[in-house]
């Protein structure tokens, strides 16, 4: 499930952005992301490539987990794991947070 997503600062430029399952990503990752993680502006451990494959592959993943990526002309820009939460604090609301595993002690996105 690659779905394209459309906004008007994305079709101004060669900026693509797509959401594929979490699981499927972590199978065939862009082997950019490896370099993604070295030249992070805000460096996270808990979103490299090595971490997030033993933690999808080891610990309960929603099935809902997405990998949000962008890419600009061809090469990857950003991704950040992404899932559809049932409850926002005690509210029964539906929203999109990113989706981090509980050994994880840091969020963010990683980006170029």
């Amino acid at each position: 499930m690659n779905a394209p997503l459309s906004h008007p600062l994305l079709a101004a430029s060669e900026r693509t952005s797509g959401l594929t399952s979490l699981r499927s990503w972590i199978d065939d990752a862009d082997p950019a992301w490896r370099d993604i993680a070295l030249r992070a502006s805000e460096p996270n451990p808990f979103a490299e490539d090595w971490f997030m494959n033993a933690s999808v592959r080891h610990l309960a993943v929603p099935a809902s987990a997405r990998m949000l990526t962008v890419y600009e002309a061809g090469q990857l820009l950003g991704l950040m794991p992404i899932h559809i939460a049932k409850t926002y604090g005690r509210l029964p609301v539906r929203h999109v947070q990113n989706w981090q595993h509980y050994n994880s002690f840091l969020e963010g996105v990683s980006e170029r």
